[in-house]
Order: C-alpha cells, then structure tokens, then sequence
C-alpha cells in the first residue's frame, strides 16, 4: 500500500492544542495525533475505513484490518491528504445530529454532563466526534474521555473472547437442532402421507358402500339403517382424519418456523463470528501492552468493593479478573447484612468505597474492620469505572 505524502507540504494546516479555544469546531487533522487512534476506532466502521482507502485509490488487498486501521490513522494529520479529507467528510455526515446536539458555547462541566448522558444512552461514536471537536472541548475532558473510551475497549476485548470461546458451543447446538429438526420433518411428512392415504382408503370404501346400497333391494327399514349407520361410520372415519390431518400440518407448520428461526440464527452468528474475529486481532494489537502491565499490577489481590451501582459491579468485576485478581462485592447496607462486611473484608487484601454509593453504618463499620486489620481502604469520589481504576492504582502503589 502507498502512504499519501500530500499532507507533509507547505500547505498542511496546523495542529490546534486542544487548550486552545477556537471559534469554528477542529478539523481530523487539527487534532492532536493520540487522538486519531480513538476517532478512527471507535467512529469508523472496518467497511467505512475500506470504502474510503478504494475511494482514493489506496488497495486494501493483501492487508490486514489491522494494517488498514494504522494506514488510515497516519494519514488522519495531513491536511492534505486525501484519506483524512475523506475520513473527515465522512464523520461530518455520519454524526450530524450529534455535532447539532452540542452547537454554542461550552463549559468543562457542561461538555462532560452531556458526555456521561449519552455515553450511558450508547451513543459513544457520535458524542465523541462532536466533543473532540468542538472549540471549547479542553485537555482535561479530552483525557477523561480518551480515558474511557480505552477502558470500554479492554471491557469490550474481554467480552469478545468470551463470545469467541462460546461460538463453537453455539455452533454445535446449532447442528445439533438442524439434524433433530431434519428427523422431526421427516416423521412429519410420513405422518401427512399415512393420513393421506387413510383418507383415501375412507373415500374408496364409502364409494364401495354407496354402489353396494344403490345395487340392493331389501326392505325398506333395513336398509335405511344399514344406510345410516355406513354413513356415519364414514362421517366418523372422516372427522377423525381430519383431526389428524390439520394436527399434522399445525406441527410441520411450526417446524417450517424453527428451521427458518435457526436458521436466522445461524447466519447472525457466522456474522457475529466475523466481526468478533476482526475485533479480536484489532484489539489484541492495541491492549496487549497495556493489559500486561495492569496484570502485574494486582498479582492475584482479592478486593472488596463496599458499595456502587449493581449496574457497574459486573464491569469491575470483569476488569479485575482480566488482570489477575479476585472481586467480591457487598451493596453496602442495600440488602446485604452488614455483619457480612467483616467475612469479606477478612478474605480480602483491600477494600475500595464509592462514597455516593453507601449507607453511613456500612461506611463506619468497613473503617472500623480495616483500622483494626491494618487492611487498605480507598474512597471512591463517585462509582464510575473511571474512579474504580485509580482507586486500584492507589492499592498498587501501596
């Protein structure tokens, strides 16, 4: 692949600080350059960076996704260059409506509120391409949100791995209903064939039947009976076939709707399958360093967290366990006994407290129970993954 040196001639803009304020929102190529690697990731979809390489010329054959990713984020500076004009127009169109959501002057507070709204609502793309873009954004939000953004992609790593190593399983089931289904279908059909042909059998013996009365002459009486009782014996056989018959087609019916469900499934899984396998080698390349240093970090420590949102526990624990630790969890007063405090806090090498997120009593007993195990004990300004990982740092540098 050729690397596009237009942006490195005497006409490329210059990088804007993002402490700076400006008046019109920053260009791609304004912004800081460890920036780029989050736009690009996290706002541009693998198809969305191919489409913009083949619209300026660039092969994407014989490449990685990895390698188009870097290709892609080093050409984001270059005012110049094709792939970062056609990168920017792209971003502009695709996130409008968020751009339009943040117009007029911003402060710090403002900008990080409206961050924290729709980042829970999943609107991270777009809210992080108008933020980092907007005039007033400054260095401190930008490394809170450049904070995040990296821990939902560890979050998002771990999570993928887990979705790989279930994917056989899912296949296998898979298989596994489409044979079970395949000899229900076949039951079903002999089933439809023997009523069909019970039926046919009625209808030959009700012919014979009305040729054999139409040919005698007994009397009167006798024969009206025997006429009758024929007829509903028929009428009989008859209405129980039919039973049979529509029972028989309400069940290939609803297997016609299981093979046509499983096999929905199945194709939403071989595209989750792709797509996993894609994420996987990209975050694999971008975590690898980091993730090895925090595992060094928590060396197999059990933490406690007395506290938070339930919502959030599961993503610290998954964080913790990613990184060599153990996790326990007490809510804090909520429901949870307090007595269960000093069992936990005794298994545990520290213990980490959201303030906002606690009941006093279990607060004051958690202080009591460390001071007299001389056991670390960190308060969490707010129960956010943000805070949660700086309070670990502070354990590890203790």
């Amino acid at each position: 692949m050729c690397v596009d040196n237009a942006g490195k001639n005497s006409g490329e803009q210059p990088v804007i600080s993002v402490g700076e304020k400006s008046h019109t929102r920053r260009k791609l190529w304004q912004l800081p350059d460890h920036c780029h690697c989050m736009i690009i990731g996290t706002c541009l979809s693998l198809p969305e960076v191919k489409r913009i390489c083949k619209k300026c010329d660039y092969s994407t054959k014989g490449h990685s996704d990895y390698d188009l990713h870097r290709f892609v984020v080093g050409q984001a500076a270059h005012a110049d260059s094709m792939i970062a004009r056609r990168s920017h127009k792209m971003l502009e169109s695709k996130f409008k409506v968020d751009v339009a959501r943040l117009r007029g002057r911003q402060t710090d507070s403002t900008l990080i509120e409206h961050w924290n709204v729709l980042k829970d609502a999943g609107r991270v793309a777009g809210t992080l391409w108008a933020m980092v873009t907007h005039p007033d954004c400054s260095a401190e939000v930008i490394s809170v949100i450049y904070g995040e953004v990296h821990m939902l992609s560890h979050l998002t790593g771990a999570s993928v791995h887990k979705q790989a190593e279930a994917l056989p399983n899912a296949q296998r089931t898979i298989e596994s209903l489409q044979r079970k289904l395949k000899t229900q279908q076949l039951t079903m059909t002999k089933k439809i064939e023997d009523g069909l042909d019970k039926i046919a059998r009625l209808e030959k013996l009700n012919a014979g039947l009305r040729q054999q009365l139409s040919e005698t002459s007994p009397v009167e009486t006798e024969l009206s009976q025997i006429n009758k009782r024929d007829h509903e014996i028929v009428r009989s056989a008859l209405r129980e076939t039919n039973i049979v018959l529509r029972e028989t087609r309400s069940r290939l019916d609803e297997a016609e709707g299981l093979v046509t469900r499983k096999s929905n499934d199945f194709v939403r899984l071989m595209e989750d399958n792709e797509k996993l396998e894609s994420l996987i080698e990209y975050l694999t390349n971008k975590t690898e360093e980091s993730d090895a240093e925090c595992g060094k970090s928590l060396s197999g420590k059990c933490l406690v967290l007395l506290g938070g949102k339930p919502s959030q526990c599961k993503h610290f624990k998954a964080y913790v366990e990613a990184n060599n630790g153990d996790f326990l969890h007490h809510d804090g007063g909520v429901e949870s006994n307090i007595s269960r405090i000093d069992s936990l806090i005794s298994q545990a090498d520290a213990v980490l407290c959201p303030v906002e997120q606690v009941s006093h009593s279990a607060m004051l007993r958690a202080k009591k129970v460390c001071k007299s195990t001389d056991k670390p004990l960190v308060f969490m300004p707010q129960s956010s993954m943000t805070a949660f990982v700086s309070g670990l740092r502070e354990i590890s540098d203790d």
